[in-house]
């Protein structure tokens, strides 16, 4: 807004920093007209000073919230300032005044009447930067975004930012997922968790993350009566895993026990009363004798489910009886042995 004292009134001087001395006012017929203007007064708008020449009239300048101002009444060679102004300078900007000058401020001299000076305004590109992640978790427990010039956003999946604003992704760690890196498409931007950078347009973008491959680990005791097993994670990181007990409620007769890759299970087998252990099989194959019965075989890596069987076999009992001829005033005893073969003969 131009000052009270800068709304002279007629027939007075107005003196400014003694850049005149006092002198009387030219005729009326002398003053001139100037009009200042903006392009979109939502935009920006001009303020006006004069600190030399006189100002007819009581005209009001002030163009904070109207934008133009149409037939400022000054004399000639009066000097007016002029000054571009954006309404808000995170979201607009000022691009020239209409006679080329790129100068938000601007000095004119008044020497022709009617002449007019527009500020072109626009408003600065704004982007929008998508993201989302490859996983079947709620993004918003471990991505976030925001930006140094951000409009709008929620913090987790997208943010708008001004052009020139820079824009920053945070992606975290994940339960059963190991981290790619972020993509632009099928563009690798970066494989650094924490990645900026400056948008040039619209853009969606993947925090990428690859499932850890799970590898399900089964033992199973055969026959189930003839002993009990057990597996269990040695080192790295369980997932999931069951008992059953078909033939002793106290000891399993089947476990399974899945784990991530690169993870290592330990399996344990010990026989029953009467029976006895033949080894450890994956399918026909014995993979582990009959001396680790009640040991437990440790580091093994699973690189797919597999299934161990526990086998056993009942210990053969035989009865040697012995006989004796009673004519001869004997005794006849019987006696029995476990697990030792039968005598010939």
């Amino acid at each position: 807004m131009v000052s009270e004292t800068l709304r002279a009134k007629k027939g007075i001087v107005a003196d400014s920093n003694n850049l005149r001395n006092d002198r009387k006012v030219i005729n009326e017929e002398d003053s001139y007209y100037v009009s200042v203007y903006s392009n979109d007064d939502e935009y920006g708008y001009v303020t006006i000073d004069i600190p030399y020449g006189d100002v007819y009239g009581e005209t009001y300048y002030d163009t904070d919230g109207y934008g133009s101002v149409e037939d400022i009444e000054v004399e000639y060679n009066s000097i007016i300032e002029l000054s571009a102004v954006c309404r808000d300078d995170d979201l607009y900007r000022f691009v020239n005044w209409d006679d080329g000058e790129t100068n938000p401020t601007r000095t004119i001299s008044v020497i022709e009447d009617g002449v007019s000076y527009t500020a072109y305004f626009e408003e600065i590109p704004r982007y929008t930067v998508t993201i989302g992640s490859t996983t079947d978790y709620d993004d918003s427990e471990f991505l976030s975004i925001s930006g140094d010039t951000e409009v709008d956003g929620d913090g987790y999946s997208w943010v708008e930012v001004t052009e020139g604003g820079t824009v920053y992704l945070t992606a975290g760690d994940v339960a059963g997922y190991n981290w790619v890196g972020w993509y632009n498409g099928n563009e690798l931007l970066s494989v650094d968790m924490s990645y900026s950078f400056i948008p040039t347009q619209n853009m969606s973008l993947t925090a990428k993350y690859e499932e850890i491959p799970v590898y399900t680990t089964t033992v199973e005791a055969s026959p189930i009566e003839g002993g009990y097993v057990y597996v269990d994670l040695y080192s790295g990181n369980w997932v999931d895993g069951d008992t059953e007990y078909d033939y002793d409620e106290e000891f399993p007769s089947k476990e399974w026990a899945s784990a991530e890759e690169n993870s290592t299970v330990q399996i344990y087998a010990k026989e029953f009363s009467g029976y006895r252990f033949l080894g450890w099989f994956i399918g026909d194959e014995m993979v582990y004798g009959p001396e680790y019965s009640g040991n437990w075989i440790n580091g093994i890596t699973p690189t797919s489910d597999v299934t161990y069987t526990a086998k056993f076999e009942e210990i053969p009992v035989y009865t040697v009886t012995v006989i004796a001829d009673l004519a001869e005033g004997g005794n006849v005893s019987v006696w029995t042995w476990t697990g030792i073969d039968p005598i010939e003969g």
